[in-house]
Parts: structure tokens; sequence; C-alpha cells
């Protein structure tokens, strides 16, 4: 199971360019934010994802964190 989160998340960043937040990938990959949070931090560890260092601001909550998948030799992972 978490394998297989982790796959989703990261073709999902693949796939945007720009980077995208937890509630983001929630939202277009179907998953609970629950799921993905906690699995952000450990695909940050393994050089697959990386913080994108800007936050997004939604709605009257706080910003959150843009994560976007690492690029390797010119192509993204």
């Amino acid at each position: 199971h978490v394998e297989r989160t982790e796959g989703i998340i990261v073709t999902h960043l693949r796939n945007w360019p720009a980077g995208l937040t937890c509630i983001e990938l929630a939202h277009s990959t179907g998953l609970a934010r629950d799921s993905i949070s906690p699995r952000m931090v450990k695909l940050e560890e393994k050089g697959l994802i990386y913080r994108e260092g800007t936050r997004r601001v939604r709605g009257a909550r706080s910003a959150t964190i843009v994560w976007k998948a690492v690029e390797m030799q010119g192509k993204l992972l």
C-alpha cells in the first residue's frame, strides 16, 4: 500500500512541473490527504521529490508547501 501511494504521488508530481501541494495532490489523485502528507518527507529522503521553496495560500488556511519531482539528467524521474 505504501509503495503504491508513493508511486501515485511521484507520478502526479512528474505530470505537474509547477508542483503541487498535499491538498492539490489529494484532489487530483483521489487519495486521502492523511495518506499523502506522511509520505512526502519519506519521498524527499529518498531523493525523489523536493520542496520547491514557495508556498501556496488556500483560502483562509495558512500557506502550504509546494512539492516537485526531482529532475535527473534533464528528465523528470
